[in-house]
């Protein structure tokens, strides 16, 4: 009797066992790690974003534009589609009317074809583009700041023009070409720069060997900077 008894505690225990859910199929976590790794899973499942991500839709909000470091094609890509998409907002709005762009340039320079696009671009725009430039814009950033409608820079912000570079290879021929077609390219360029600076063919033509560096002063004797930040207007004036 006690043997049958026994044998009845036996199976009630089995069963109980297997009744049990384990830990891993429930929604709880069994610890502490296993609890940090369910909210970890969790916040993939939703869209999120950084400071850095937030900073920069409020800036595109408020039509601030940055070309930064090397200017490349997703550079001419990003700035011809925001200036295109706030012209296309503007659209039935006076040119005076119309808030600015504003576009901060640091930039050693990059893609000349690149960089003419974005010249293009603002050159086109319907809706004012300030340029600003309290750091540097070199070579072809430097054309890129002489397309704003109203530019800006702090007196030692630091402006280059030269003739830049070109890496010519393959057939004579074919360099032969590319040197026709550089020519007029650079004459292009300065054509642009003469219409929108002080700068005479001259001038160009006198430095288009050097290096011809300048601060934002002595930019502004160029007509390159129409106003130094801290002289002519403060910096919460184009902010």
């Amino acid at each position: 009797m006690a043997k049958k008894k026994k044998e009845e505690v036996i199976e009630q225990e089995i069963e109980a066992v297997d009744t049990k859910t384990p830990a891993d199929e429930t929604n709880e976590p069994c610890c502490e790690c296993e609890v940090s790794d369910a909210y970890a899973a969790g916040m993939t499942q939703n869209f999120t974003i950084g400071l850095e991500e937030l900073l920069n839709l409020e800036d595109i909000e408020t039509r601030k534009l940055l070309i930064e470091g090397e200017i490349t094609d997703q550079t001419y890509n990003r700035i011809n589609y925001f200036i295109s998409r706030y012209n296309a907002m503007d659209l039935g709005v006076s040119p005076n009317e119309r808030e600015p762009i504003r576009l901060w340039i640091s930039s050693e320079g990059g893609s000349c074809y690149a960089g003419l696009g974005i010249m293009e671009a603002i050159r086109t725009s319907q809706t004012p583009i300030i340029t600003i430039c309290n750091s540097y814009a070199l070579s072809m950033g430097f054309h890129i700041f002489t397309m704003g409608h109203k530019r800006y820079a702090t007196e030692n912000a630091i402006f280059l023009n030269h003739e830049g570079y070109d890496e010519i290879w393959g057939h004579p021929s074919k360099n032969r070409d590319y040197l026709k077609f550089s020519e007029k390219f650079k004459e292009r360029l300065n054509n642009l720069l003469i219409e929108r600076t002080g700068f005479t063919e001259r001038d160009l033509n006198e430095t288009e060997r050097l290096e011809s560096y300048m601060f934002g002063d002595e930019a502004k004797k160029y007509k390159v900077v129409d106003f130094i930040i801290g002289k002519d207007c403060m910096l919460d004036d184009i902010l």
